[in-house]
């Protein structure tokens, strides 16, 4: 009630601030600043109420201004427009200014929910959280508690994924044709919608106001059904489902992950200490070997000659400014799968998700006198698949990812950092920040991948590279030596 009353308060002062204005100043017809006061009630209601409440309120505005009209023309006797044109304009313009502001708000807000939602899930492998953290989110977006997931059991048949126990939903159910056809089912009149045909027991739908029905997927297949039941119109919009495709998106990347990851280890990832260490960022081959000697791996922590890569999206901000927080997701989602993909497609340990940067190193837990070359080999092959993300986002009518990717290779120590409730592996030392600190500069010089003296003689003879740049890096005396790696078509 705190909203309606404001707007109840602001419309009837700026009323009276224009009639007493009118009152006193009958020479300037109400006062032009006066009469812009009534551009408040109709920007809050926008703000506040939708381009609908504002609307009303802009009409309930020129009503009110009626007495206004009557009282001039009993002191003058003719009739001047130029009040009540003034007020019409004041209005439109009020409506969408208002709606502007409201945008502004909604995808600040989107925004700041979705970069919530990466951080809270990035890293989890565990199923049972993201299911939970994606129906509380979808949820909190589509106001409303009537949320629930189903999944598919052995029999192909979809179950609550809360509730293993419950009776499989039938064969003829509406949600395995949501599944069957990988698409999104929204109703606004569930009782009248054909598509609802069988869902469920007779009355079924009686009580259903608003249905959204959205395929659950990851790994290639679709897994179950996202049901989200009784929102309201306002929380039902497309930008509304756009949202929630986006949250679903970000969810089933983790989800797709986990399970890609866990493949790739095996079940033969019995004992502790290789299950705890490593099960999250090792290639199916690296995995392997190390199960043939586990004892080659000292995840305690030890020094090891490494080839660290970083990777940027450097234009990142302008995307944030330019594109739909859920826009944003769903292609940084598929940045972050190519990247990975990538990574293990040449061995490498994926290390972690710094923001929008994606850090990876070759050389341990188990030693890789190849690392050079198989970093710089995974550069190129990332920064092609980026150019064809790219293609696809400007034939769709979207922005390009700038993606800049530097690699060093050196002496680093390797092991388990952290504390007892949370520990990781990764490597530490100058070779890791040099690295870092060479990403950096190829995004300011525009360079695609920029490697150090030391990867380019590891890859020696396997690629092209540029005549030796000079560059003075932070934390270091003397300027380093760095090459940029020519891809197809530069000289």
């Amino acid at each position: 009630m705190k909203k309606p009353a404001i707007l109840a308060l602001l419309f009837a002062a700026t009323a009276v601030l224009v009639s007493v204005a009118h009152y006193y100043d009958s020479a300037h017809w109400g006062l032009g600043w006066a009469r812009i006061m009534l551009a408040l009630p109709v920007v809050y209601a926008g703000v506040n109420f939708r381009r609908s409440g504002a609307i009303a309120v802009a009409l309930l505005v020129c009503i009110t201004q009626g007495p206004l009209i009557i009282v001039k023309y009993s002191e003058t006797g003719t009739f001047s427009p130029e009040h009540i044109t003034g007020v019409f304009a004041i209005c439109v313009f009020s409506v969408t200014f208002g709606h502007i502001l409201r945008k502004e708000r909604e995808n600040s807000r989107s925004l700041e929910f979705i970069h919530e939602l990466i951080r809270s899930t990035r890293g989890t492998m565990d199923e049972h959280r993201l299911y939970s953290t994606l129906a509380d989110a979808c949820a909190e977006t589509a106001g409303t508690r009537e949320v629930s997931i189903f999944l598919f059991d052995g029999g192909g048949l979809l179950k609550p994924w809360d509730d293993p126990g419950a009776a499989p939903l039938p064969p003829a159910h509406v949600f395995h044709t949501v599944a069957a056809r990988r698409e999104f089912l929204v109703s606004a009149n569930p009782q009248q919608d054909p598509r609802l045909k069988w869902y469920g027991p007779p009355g079924a739908l009686t009580a259903l106001t608003h249905l959204a029905a959205l395929p659950l997927e990851y790994g290639g297949c679709v897994r179950g059904v996202i049901c989200i039941e009784n929102t309201t119109d306002e929380n039902f919009g497309a930008q509304s489902i756009a949202l929630l495709t986006a949250i679903k998106q970000s969810v089933e990347t983790t989800l797709g992950l986990g399970e890609k990851l866990r493949e790739k280890i095996g079940h033969e990832l019995q004992r502790l200490k290789i299950r705890d260490t490593f099960s999250s960022y090792l290639s199916r081959t690296v995995a392997d070997e190390i199960l043939k000697s586990p004892d080659r791996v000292d995840p305690g922590g030890e020094l090891r000659s490494v080839t660290v890569m970083f990777t940027e999206v450097t234009n990142f901000k302008d995307l944030v400014n330019s594109m739909p927080p859920e826009e944003i997701l769903s292609r940084l989602n598929e940045y972050f799968s190519a990247a990975i993909d990538t990574v293990f497609e040449f061995d490498g340990t994926l290390d972690k998700f710094i923001g929008d940067n994606v850090m990876a190193f070759w050389g341990a837990p188990l030693e890789d006198p190849d690392g050079e070359r198989k970093a710089v080999a995974c550069a190129v092959r990332l920064h092609k698949r980026i150019q064809e993300l790219n293609a696809r986002y400007e034939r769709e009518g979207g922005h390009p990812f700038h993606v800049s990717i530097g690699i060093n290779s050196g002496q680093a120590v390797a092991g388990n950092i952290g504390s007892l409730r949370r520990m990781e592996y990764t490597v530490i030392g100058d070779s890791v920040n040099l690295a870092a600190r060479i990403k950096s500069l190829s995004g300011k010089n525009n360079t695609p991948i920029l490697v150090s003296e030391s990867t380019r003689a590891g890859a020696s003879g396997r690629f092209r590279f540029s005549e030796p740049l000079q560059a003075a890096v932070k934390g270091k005396s003397e300027t380093v030596t760095m090459y940029r790696v020519l891809l197809d078509g530069e000289a």
